[in-house]
């Protein structure tokens, strides 16, 4: 998954790097998690997080049911990819 995320991010004008060093400019982690929420059914969710590298600041969030999202890996990347962009183009 974290290969059609990255390649997905980058589709949308992300600069993806696999590693960081330090003196970059400022640069954003990208944290996933899934989780299961409260009730019988315990639906699955997905969660992504854009959090700045430096304040830690989280600057996009999203949490989706995981049947929403796509059926490849590459569909539900592309889908976290246009949710996180436009988190961030929304004030």
């Amino acid at each position: 998954m974290s290969e059609y995320l990255a390649t997905a991010l980058t589709r949308k004008g992300f600069t993806v790097r696999r590693r960081v060093a330090g003196g970059a400019p400022p640069t954003a982690t990208l944290i996933t998690f899934t989780f299961f929420g409260d009730g019988p059914a315990r639906t699955p969710w997905f969660a992504a997080r854009l959090a700045d590298t430096r304040s830690g600041v989280v600057v996009a969030a999203v949490s989706v049911r995981l049947d929403s999202l796509g059926e490849t890996a590459a569909a539900r990347a592309q889908q976290l990819a246009d949710s996180l962009a436009a988190r961030l183009s929304s004030p």
